[in-house]
């Protein structure tokens, strides 16, 4: 283990010398650091019984004849499969599927995801690489949508059945009635972007076009099939049948013996959503020797939850610098973590403002993924945010960060510099920011709001201001 104080003086100009003397911790949790936590492990009140039954079934729900697939798909934190398995296909690749679905339960917060994958599934709510229709289901039905996931987690799509944010517009009931729908991409469609098309029933075809660059990331199909969402919900009940892919037709007269992972078996799901799991970990996802920190952290309303170690009050007049290795291991979409400086009473604050913080944000839009990038926040809840950065893969392979900021920059205003794999972005702090004033007295991982989705990472060998012996 070593953990220890040091003096550093950052290469600069030698008439600022006298104004950033600072000392800095080492971390490498070689042991447990017995960092501060506050509710970074939630234990969930009850474990939710799962119970996936979905596959071939000798019934008739989506057809006229007997034989299709289909059943009880829950929405949960365990991956579920079942999917035959097709030739290897790219974005540059035409694709093409067509059927009848029938809907016969829908429940809060539940749903269900049909078409392309790579196999083995990387999910993380949505699957990466994948193109396929989704079905968002509530107690009162379920819409549509469609959507594009890129091997490095860009997304976009478009909402096949009419949804206006904040309002609920189900117009799929789970009453059984059968519905006819296809879907197909054209690599060549939307001025070469790539562009994905699905109709539903006797509907106008919806198209959702690629963003530009989406078609560049390394994105394979080699499985087409039903997914579950996996993020804790509800169960969600769909059978397929008269089913073309790519032009090769089943009826399912006869079992066609798919590949089937997790499709049939009963576990107590405990991620439930807003459950928080992060802190001191006996692993080395971010690389070195065994022990380090991270885990589950949810972007959730309530509770907040941080681990952190506590450190000498600074502020916006002490320079503070921080590096280490991170390993980003899931990042679902609507989902977010903080890393770096913060304060004690965060876990007091129940306004939702973000305040009190100066470090590196892990966000960003579901088009691109997830940004590396640096945020301040005064105590007065101002927040300067460059809104973009690096984009951070979640890939799990460890990568070396750092950021710095410092007080004099920016023409005294303050600069904060965040890097990662040797990309910078730069936040030049507004005016009003060193007036208003911040402080903080932890250093270390924290969940932000509003409520979405969890991201999974880790973090090594940290060195961070501890302790500012000038200005």
């Amino acid at each position: 283990m070593v953990r220890h104080l040091f003096v550093g003086l950052l290469l600069v100009p030698l008439c600022c010398l006298f104004l950033i003397a600072q000392e800095n911790k080492s971390e490498s949790f070689d042991s447990d650091p017995s960092w501060e936590g506050f509710n970074n492990r939630i234990v969930p009140a009850s474990a939710q019984l799962v119970t996936q039954d979905f596959g071939y079934t000798r019934t008739k729900f989506a057809g006229t004849s007997l034989g299709e697939i289909g059943g009880q798909i829950w929405r949960t934190s365990r991956p579920a499969v079942y999917a035959k398995q097709i030739p290897r296909s790219t974005l540059e690749d035409r694709l093409n599927a067509s059927g009848t679905f029938a809907l016969t339960k829908t429940t809060s917060d539940s749903g269900v995801i049909f078409g392309w994958f790579r196999h083995p599934l990387r999910s993380s709510g949505r699957p990466i690489s994948s193109l396929a229709w989704y079905l968002d289901g509530d107690n009162e039905g379920a819409r549509m949508l469609t959507i594009c996931v890129t091997g490095h987690n860009q997304q976009n799509g478009a909402w096949v059945t009419q949804y206006e944010q904040g309002k609920k517009h189900l117009p799929l009931k789970a009453d059984g009635t059968r519905h006819t729908w296809s879907i197909s991409y054209d690599p060549d469609a939307g001025d070469g972007r790539g562009a994905i098309q699905v109709t539903l029933d006797n509907a106008p075809p919806v198209t959702a076009v690629l963003l530009e660059g989406m078609k560049d990331d390394p994105t394979e199909f080699d499985r087409f099939g039903l997914m579950n969402v996996t993020k804790g919900g509800g169960p969600f009940a769909i059978y397929i049948d008269d089913l073309t892919i790519n032009g090769e037709r089943m009826d399912f007269a006869t079992d066609p013996k798919w590949e089937a992972i997790g499709n049939r078996e009963q576990f107590e799901d405990r991620q439930q959503p807003g459950v928080h799991d992060f802190g001191y970990s006996e692993t080395n996802f971010a690389g070195g020797e065994k022990g380090e920190i991270g885990g589950v952290l949810w972007r959730a309303e309530q509770p907040h939850g941080h681990y952190a170690d506590p450190i000498d009050t600074l502020s916006l007049e002490h320079r503070m610098v921080a590096e280490g290795r991170i390993a980003f291991l899931e990042g679902a979409p609507d989902s977010a973590a903080f890393i770096g400086f913060l304060h004690c009473k965060s876990r007091e604050d129940s306004s939702g403002e973000l305040k009190n913080v100066l470090g590196v944000f892990l966000e960003g839009p579901g088009r691109v993924g997830h940004y590396f990038r640096p945020v301040c926040a005064t105590k007065l809840g101002t927040v300067a945010d460059p809104g973009e950065g690096t984009i951070l893969l979640q890939d799990g392979k460890p990568r070396k960060w750092s950021m710095e900021y410092d007080p004099t920059g920016n023409d005294g205003k303050g600069v904060i510099h965040v890097t990662i794999d040797g990309a910078t972005t730069k936040l030049l702090l507004p005016d009003n920011h060193k007036t208003e004033g911040a402080e903080f007295d932890r250093f270390g991982l924290a969940t932000l709001r509003p409520g979405g989705s969890h991201v999974k990472i880790y973090l090594d060998d940290l060195q961070y201001t501890a302790k500012a012996t000038g200005r």
